[in-house]
């Protein structure tokens, strides 16, 4: 863990699993509606506002931790700005050059390739078995795919 710590990759790593579990459960409870200009408009403005929302979160969670110095801190989240920023993007470019369905099950495979690839990265780093992270990593995202899905069709039908 130590070279994810010294790389700033920490953060990278941060950006990209909160980013993607976060706008894929956005993506699919707004698809509920049927409407793709606000699921675009959705996952948009929840790309950008959770980039800014990790970065001052994990920046205040390492330097309240007090074991980071601060070039540490400072590398590591901005990396974790621009992988949510990059998660965002990935989310987002299939849902505005194909047709909403196509869409969500073109970036339900980003999604869960990045989660895969966030597991094996970390496994690296850790006496851990790269299949157990993959399936607790993907586990976590498909659950909050499925979660934003029903909460989206109750929403839904209540309005």
């Amino acid at each position: 863990m130590k070279k994810i710590k010294e790389s700033g990759s920490q953060g990278a790593v941060f950006g990209f699993m909160e980013g993607v579990v976060m706008l894929m459960g956005v993506l699919i409870g707004l698809a509920t509606t049927g409407d793709k200009r606000i699921a675009v408009l959705g996952v948009l403005a929840a790309g950008v506002a959770d980039a800014f929302a990790n970065t001052a979160g994990f920046h205040v969670s390492q330097e309240s931790e007090g074991i980071y110095t601060q070039k540490s801190i400072r590398l590591s989240t901005v990396w974790c700005f621009f992988a949510t920023i990059a998660a965002s993007i990935a989310v987002s470019i299939p849902l505005i050059l194909l047709p909403l369905n196509s869409a969500i099950a073109v970036s339900f495979i980003i999604a869960i390739t990045t989660l895969v690839l966030i597991a094996m990265y970390v496994s690296k780093y850790h006496h851990v078995k790269g299949i157990r992270l993959i399936i607790e990593y993907v586990v976590i995202g498909v659950v909050a795919a499925i979660a934003t899905h029903y909460i989206g069709k109750l929403i839904t039908s209540l309005i």
